[in-house]
């Protein structure tokens, strides 16, 4: 490892010059190549960029046409992102871009190559220690996305790297992940600590093996490793064959339901509380098998905060984990390391969701069931005492709800005609219904349009739009979670309306169609 000047040349540890440094980290390579970060250059002319971004692609791959992007407000035409085609739009291989954003008059360049996985955990550990010569935590540099681009977008909070720009400054507005095309993402979960800022997330690619990064201190990237933060995607070893996973403040679920013996939900990081579901309250930092689950027969997960669930093959719901206020719904608020029954549900459940220290349940009868904690109505049945084992929601309207949704301390029920119920709470207008009130009882979200798709994170709400699917958003703002390029709040109330994060006429090739966002966290995924 090596500290360059601006100007290539070394200089001494106890020397350093006051001009910008470039933190250089060489990896050993292997047959997907290696990756650097080089940081804080001079704005480039045209003419000198591709000095800047090198290309360091395998042999025999394939790349798509030269696009139209965006950096910093400027356009270039350009080879900016490349990504090879590979059988089922799997991300092996390589898949970079150049990423220029500006900081402090300056711009910092992120120039990245997936590695073998072991290099870059070394070199992203490593970065971690020597973070203050790459970045300054204490900005937040505002880029604006637009169309045409073909990597997962990540914009708010990035205290410990969640998302996954190899940076740890917040970001106001859209940001690409440099390593990861959306193309190639079946689904991506968010995790985050309600109380620090912190998070990570977990991307499933189309060839069914999983990726992480972001905060580390408790394993929660089941990498083997602890350590502060990787700000870069990483392969998690040993998941194969993966249909779905999900993220909680501080541990990950992952499930395999193919039909074969190798099928089960594995689990990593934080365990203090037995959410990992393996006996124990011991942290993994590699994804163990939660007891009882091993084989086929769950067709679902989901995590809270510090508790799991798992939906199985004819409607029955279990649950593990911290239980203080009833999240596990078996009529107890005693923890559980080991899957429980949830109590009293009077019909099989066809979809589950789970928001910090609450739970829900869409009932194959129409009916959505809550339980957990309910302070701020998070139970939707008229009151603000906890509820040890299911109740009903009430306030919805006639019919069966399509999709649920939990965030940190409210809840979504989206509807086919795209109309959005909301309930719990409403400090920061994150209800969408034109108010602060708290909601006991499930209420229209009478300032959103009609949408397709919606997300609920800690205080706020993201959304896909019905016809043209922008994405939207409303609520709390404090870390640009909202992508407006600012970081003031949205509440709807009186004149106010959602932000515009995404403008989808600019990617009519190439939509964004799916959302993310931690349940207890400010960090916003579009992929």
């Amino acid at each position: 490892m090596e500290l360059l000047s601006a100007r290539g040349g070394r200089t001494g540890v106890h020397g350093r010059r006051r001009q910008a440094l470039a933190l250089r980290t060489v990896l050993p390579s292997d047959r997907h190549g290696s990756w650097s970060i080089s940081g804080k250059l001079p704005p480039p002319s045209r003419g000198d960029r591709d000095k800047i971004v090198h290309r360091h692609e395998p042999l025999g791959h394939r790349h798509e046409p030269p696009r139209r992007t965006v950096s910093s407000g400027r356009r270039w035409d350009t080879n900016d992102a490349e990504r090879p085609h590979t059988a089922g739009g799997s991300a092996r291989g390589t898949a970079r871009r150049s990423e220029g954003a500006r900081e402090n008059g300056q711009y910092m360049y992120v120039s990245m190559k997936r590695a073998g996985f072991r290099g870059a955990l070394v070199a992203m550990a490593a970065a971690a220690v020597v973070g203050a010569a790459v970045v300054d935590a204490t900005t937040a540099p505002v880029t604006h996305a637009v169309g045409h681009d073909p990597l997962v977008q990540s914009w708010g909070a990035n205290v410990t790297g969640q998302l996954g720009n190899a940076t740890m400054i917040d970001r106001y507005a859209p940001t690409p992940i440099p390593a990861l095309p959306k193309q190639d993402v079946q689904q991506l979960a968010a995790g985050a600590d309600a109380t620090s800022g912190s998070g990570f997330a977990v991307a499933l690619l189309n060839d069914n093996t999983v990726w992480t990064w972001g905060q580390n201190d408790k394993g929660q990237l089941g990498t083997g490793l602890v350590t502060k933060a990787i700000p870069v995607p990483g392969r998690v070893p040993g998941l194969n064959g993966i249909t779905q996973v999900a993220a909680g403040s501080l541990h990950a679920l992952a499930l395999r339901n193919n039909g074969d013996p190798q099928d089960g939900v594995w689990a990593w990081g934080d365990n203090i509380h037995g959410q990992l579901g393996d006996s124990t309250n011991v942290p993994k930092t590699v994804p163990v098998p939660v007891q009882g689950l091993t084989g086929s027969g769950t067709i679902a997960v989901a995590t809270g905060c510090e508790h799991s669930l798992a939906l199985r093959e004819g409607g029955t719901l279990m649950a593990w984990g911290n239980n203080d206020k009833g999240q596990l719904g078996n009529d107890t608020i005693l923890l559980s390391t080991i899957p429980v029954e949830v109590k009293n549900l009077t019909s099989p459940v066809v979809e589950i969701a789970a928001g910090c220290n609450f739970s829900l349940a869409r009932l194959a009868d129409g009916t959505i069931k809550a339980w957990g904690e309910n302070g701020h109505g998070e139970l939707g049945n008229g009151q603000t005492a906890n509820s040890l084992t299911p109740v009903s929601v009430t306030g919805l309207p006639p019919g069966s709800a399509e999709r649920i949704v939990a965030g940190g301390n409210h809840s979504y029920a989206l509807y086919s005609d795209y109309r959005v119920y909301g309930w719990g709470s409403n400090d920061k207008g994150q209800l969408a219904d034109g108010t602060i009130n708290p909601r006991t009882q499930a209420m229209q979200a009478s300032k959103l349009p009609k949408v397709t798709s919606i997300a609920a994170g800690k205080d706020y709400g993201i959304a896909l739009t019905d016809g043209n699917q922008n994405i939207i958003g409303w609520g709390n703002n404090a870390r640009g979670q909202l992508g407006s390029g600012t970081t003031d709040p949205h509440t709807l109330v009186g004149q106010d309306t959602p932000v515009l994060i995404f403008q989808q006429e600019d990617e009519a090739d190439n939509p964004y169609t799916r959302i993310a966002v931690p349940t207890a966290g400010e960090s916003s995924y579009a992929y």
